[in-house]
């Protein structure tokens, strides 16, 4: 609970910051941010309530959400078309599924530090995990194939904060699930914690400052003057 609370807090902050202070791409990331942190949320509720539902509906209409916004956030990288439209139309379809649809997750169990889902709705684990994974590839090849190929060096230094956030979050948490088997039924739970890194990352894109600025409000009152 302590970690997922201490998570949503951090994205939250950064969303708010990305809003008030943002230089690049403010929008896409503030949409992302707030999503990456309303996942948390949803965990934090599920938590807090020993697993009542509504903390998976807030959970996974928030993650369910984050593909499209990846696509859109690459196409403006890029100036090119990716058709954000159709990723977005599939995502909000499985969005409004998860808020106000059936109980499509149906069997889980609340841990300590996760949440374990054994079992989702046939139309769940065929279609949307589907249709999440291959968003994630989409954007990875995507900006890849503009990493290596792009002779304009702004928009490959700004492909970076895409490509390996993305590869360290999605591919990452598939590792560890491999390596440790117990993980594999908290996949969603443990690649949303570890895109904390990758919200860090695009705080600091749109921001535009180090690192170690991203969390300092005098530096940021400072530049304000």
């Amino acid at each position: 609970m302590i970690r997922s609370f201490i998570t949503l807090l951090v994205e939250y902050f950064l969303a708010y910051r990305v809003y008030k202070e943002g230089k690049k791409y403010r929008n896409v990331i503030f949409f992302i941010l707030v999503f990456l942190a309303t996942y948390q949320l949803g965990e934090f509720v599920l938590f807090l309530t020993n697993g009542n539902y509504i903390g998976f509906r807030i959970a996974y209409f928030s993650t369910t959400l984050l593909p499209p916004l990846g696509v859109l956030l690459v196409q403006k990288m890029t100036n090119k078309n990716y058709y954000y439209e159709v990723f977005q139309f599939v995502g909000a379809f499985f969005a409004l599924l998860f808020l106000i649809g059936p109980k499509l997750i149906l069997d889980y169990k609340i841990m300590t530090y996760c949440i374990k889902v054994y079992s989702y709705h046939p139309m769940i684990s065929k279609f949307w995990g589907g249709y999440y994974q291959f968003s994630l590839l989409f954007i990875v090849g995507v900006s890849l194939y503009h990493f290596l190929r792009n002779r304009n060096t702004k928009v490959v230094s700004d492909l970076k904060y895409v490509l390996f956030p993305v590869i360290f979050f999605d591919f990452g948490s598939l590792l560890l699930a491999r390596i440790n088997p117990v993980l594999s039924n908290s996949i969603a739970s443990l690649m949303c914690a570890m895109a904390l890194v990758a919200a860090i990352t695009w705080g600091k894109l749109s921001l535009n400052c180090e690192f170690k600025q991203i969390f300092d409000i005098a530096w940021f009152q400072k530049r304000r003057e």
